[in-house]
């Protein structure tokens, strides 16, 4: 007879005696609380050893119809194989004397057990099944939301286009609805003199309206869409000033060195 006495038990379990082996190499094994017991199977060790009377009995199948006929109990059928698998799913810990882990191992240990446990314990199936789940509806959510906001985008890229074609018939292939819509009405204006956001003449009336009085230029250059007045001696406060009137007219402005930089891209 032997008996290891674990140095750490988490919980109560109920009494459980395993019949293992096979023919005059069968064992009994019985485990609790206070430890660990293994006898040979036999009718003395039955008859004279004070089991549990309401011990589980689990038998591999080899032994099963013995251990049936030994303690006059019905036996569970357990492979070894899922026997092993069980007890490296308990929390059973045998370390003693120079074996003992630290604290730190013991945490680390009980964390890997814990997750091993969450990965294949029968108990967490349903857990893992409902994680499961979630991720493919999430996944599947997403993909739907996704697809919604392609249609959407893509229904307004047709109507921009249908307006394109209808409004200039000349255009025949539409790559860049917004950007040919802007290059069919610039030509537009050219054709019929009409002035533009971005024409200098409108820059230049929206820099007279904002500059204060008594400010001279040095230069101006121009390009399609910007405005680069220079030579502007302009102290803090009127820069604000400025920059905030053209914010209110919804030109875009700043300033670089003495230079003042407007634009107005996009406006047609």
């Amino acid at each position: 007879m032997s008996r290891i006495v674990p140095e750490f038990v988490p919980e109560a379990q109920p009494p459980t005696l395993h019949v293992i082996g096979d023919g005059p190499m069968a064992q009994v094994v019985s485990s609790d609380r206070n430890g660990v017991t293994v006898l040979p199977l036999s009718g003395a060790s039955v008859t004279f050893t004070n089991w549990p009377a309401d011990a589980e009995i689990v038998a591999e199948p080899g032994v099963a119809a013995l251990a049936e006929q030994l303690f006059q109990r019905q036996a569970t059928l357990q492979l070894d194989a899922e026997r092993w698998l069980r007890a490296a799913e308990s929390s059973w810990d045998l370390a003693q004397f120079e074996l003992v882990n630290t604290s730190s191992s013991r945490t680390w240990k009980r964390l890997a057990v814990g997750w091993r446990a969450i990965l294949h314990a029968r108990r967490w199936r349903a857990a893992r099944w409902a994680a499961l789940v979630l991720a493919l509806t999430q996944l599947i959510g997403l993909n739907a939301w996704a697809w919604k906001e392609q249609s959407a985008i893509a229904g307004k890229r047709e109507a921009l286009s249908q307006i394109l074609t209808s409004t200039f018939p000349s255009v025949k292939v539409v790559v860049y609805p917004q950007q040919q819509m802007e290059n069919e009405l610039a030509a537009l204006r050219l054709s019929t003199g009409a002035a533009s956001g971005r024409d200098l003449e409108s820059l230049m009336a929206s820099l007279g309206l904002a500059v204060p009085a008594g400010k001279t230029l040095t230069a101006v250059d121009f390009v399609t869409g910007e405005l680069r007045a220079k030579g502007l001696s302009l102290t803090p406060i009127e820069q604000s000033q400025i920059l905030a009137q053209f914010q209110a007219r919804g030109v875009s402005a700043r300033m670089d060195g003495d230079t003042l930089v407007i634009k107005t891209e996009g406006k047609p």
